[in-house]
């Protein structure tokens, strides 16, 4: 019974795990209890093929009674990989069980508390495991029975059944027909439960700057990328005033915006000269981006053909201010071009893309930024990028609230409706047989 993270129950699991495994007849999703059940001895149980993966913020399955057998000593539930399989779910440790002769549920010991009523032939018995909440729950007959069991800390837990008297069978149902319970309902309420959370956390509180976080951000974010009308609706709707659009700003951002136009349009000896206007010395102590510079400037007159005052051009400037491997290395692509008629055809014809063009522009306006002291990004774009890489971790270490996020845009998108989990092939929600 490997732990195969990528698996899912599908199955009981026929290997015989103890002395009692003899005593159940086994058939895929089907068991029947062929024992003597003279006593508690006599008890035999059961687990899935595989456990539910820690990848699931919720698992569901169902059990049909059906037969009761001789005194209807079955149980249903939930256990870890080493709990005995010679007792019934729930009379060992790290096992959960809800028994059908008297409705009590057991965790652990042998004696039970009242909890639901019993079940029979023709009931069908549903055990919802919730992560999120650390909670065991059942249902009879698809009605809601309510949690059973909480602080269930075990991180990997198996459907298990037990039996103790003669001809008690079971079928199981681990997703592959519908379930009598709406399964997806308990998912979209806790879907909705934790957006309540999320969004009634407040920025402000765990801020260690005063006043509207929220409304500052959204300022940054406008000035950062020049718009200037809506920065000043924030400033003044939304922080009152506490902050403005200065005339530095905007001339500082039309000078970035005049220089990536100038290395977009292929017009580097215009880059250069705004770039010293810009920020005197920001080429001379950056020598990686003025030798792309010069060596875009030389790929232009060669894809102009302008041939000669390319060469002297590439002989006299470019060749000497190449320093690093990278340097020659970006130099060969460029010489490259002239051996063909048709540079922007060639291998290297990369060099004049649009493409090209625009990294190469993007380059230089963080070179700018850099040497004012100012980001790349804006603070909620950073924020942005922080959110979805935590998102990227809590996922793949299986914590269970963020499973129910399928993405960081998708939540901010919803704007506080709760995120419908994604569907499978098959049309059913994910949550039960994901």
């Amino acid at each position: 019974m490997a732990a195969n993270e990528g698996a899912l129950p599908s199955a009981w699991d026929s290997n015989r795990r103890s002395s009692n495994s003899r005593f159940l007849q086994v058939t895929d999703l089907r068991v029947k209890y062929i024992g003597t059940g003279n006593d508690d001895r006599d008890a035999a149980a059961i687990r899935s093929n595989y456990p539910v993966s820690k990848s699931l913020p919720f698992y569901y399955w169902e059990a049909q009674i059906v037969d009761k057998g001789r005194d209807g000593f079955i149980g249903v539930g939930m256990s870890a990989a080493d709990v005995k399989l010679e007792r019934l779910p729930g009379w060992e440790p790290r096992s959960y069980g809800y028994h059908g002769d008297d409705g009590n549920i057991f965790n652990g010991r042998g004696y039970g508390q009242k909890y639901g009523p019993t079940f029979t032939t023709g009931d069908v018995i549903g055990v919802l495991f919730d992560r999120v909440e650390r909670t065991i729950s059942f249902t009879k007959n698809g009605r809601d029975l309510g949690v059973a069991f909480q602080h269930v800390m075990e991180p990997v837990l198996y459907p298990t059944i037990g039996f103790r008297t003669p001809d008690e069978e079971v079928v199981a149902n681990f997703g592959g027909q519908p379930f009598q319970a709406d399964a997806s309902l308990f998912h979209r309420q806790a879907v909705a439960r934790l957006h309540v959370e999320i969004r009634g956390q407040s920025l402000d509180k765990i801020s260690k700057t005063p006043g509207n976080v929220v409304g500052r951000l959204v300022f940054n974010y406008c000035t950062h990328h020049g718009l200037w009308d809506t920065a000043s609706l924030v400033a003044r709707d939304v922080l009152a005033g506490a902050v403005a659009v200065s005339e530095a700003q905007r001339a500082e951002q039309a000078g970035l915006r005049r220089l990536a136009a100038h290395v977009r349009a292929g017009d580097v000896d215009a880059a250069l000269e705004e770039s010293e206007a810009l920020g005197p010395g920001v080429l001379a102590a950056r020598p990686g981006i003025r030798f792309r510079l010069l060596a875009q400037k030389l790929a232009e007159l060669i894809g102009a053909g302008r041939d000669v005052e390319a060469m002297e051009f590439g002989r006299a400037v470019v060749d000497p201010a190449a320093s690093t491997a990278e340097d020659h290395e970006l130099l060969e692509d460029v010489v490259a071009l002239f051996a063909y008629t048709d540079p922007a055809s060639s291998p290297s014809g990369r060099l004049l893309t649009d493409e090209h063009r625009a990294e190469l522009a993007a380059a230089l306006v963080r070179a700018m930024l850099a040497q004012s002291g100012k980001r790349e990004f804006s603070a909620l774009e950073v924020l942005h990028a922080h959110a979805r890489a935590l998102h990227a971790q809590l996922v793949a270490a299986g914590d269970p609230c963020t499973a129910m996020i399928p993405s960081v845009e998708r939540f901010v998108a919803a704007r506080g409706a709760p995120l419908e989990q994604e569907e499978d092939g098959d049309g059913d929600t994910a949550m039960p047989t994901a």
